[in-house]
């Protein structure tokens, strides 16, 4: 093993060092996995309080966003801040649609199904993902 040390410049002296860095980093590697598997853990556990999350971030995205659109002179001037404004609020309508479960009770119109129709990705959990990564 020393002579791996000393191929890469380390003269021999820095083996013990170097097998203790790589020890180290190995103990890091696996507490990071053991925190990422937690991490998953408790978002399967806890689903509802992540979806109350994500719907409070929606509607604050919603507000903010429909509050950019309406200010009609700003347009003229900065014209792609009022197209995100616009994209915001279809998304964040979006995102208010499928988190929240009382949207459910539009039987007329059912937007939820509506949209999972027209969207197909947006039934699978990846396709959420993107949407929540916008």
């Amino acid at each position: 093993e020393q002579g791996a040390v000393k191929g890469r410049g380390f003269g021999g002296f820095g083996a013990p060092v170097q097998v203790s860095a790589w020890s180290r980093v190995g103990g890091a590697t696996a507490g990071a996995q053991a925190e990422v598997l937690e991490i998953g853990d408790w978002v399967h556990e806890n689903h509802i309080t992540l979806r109350f999350l994500c719907l409070c971030i929606a509607l604050a995205l919603l507000v903010s966003s429909v509050l950019g659109c309406l200010n009609i002179f700003d347009a003229v001037f900065h014209p792609f801040q009022y197209l995100f404004a616009c994209y915001n609020v279809l998304f964040a309508g979006m995102i208010v649609v499928l988190d929240g479960r009382s949207t459910m009770n539009f039987n007329c119109m059912n937007p939820r199904r509506r949209l999972f129709e027209a969207l197909w990705c947006l039934t699978h959990t990846r396709g959420r993902a993107c949407l929540y990564f916008y």
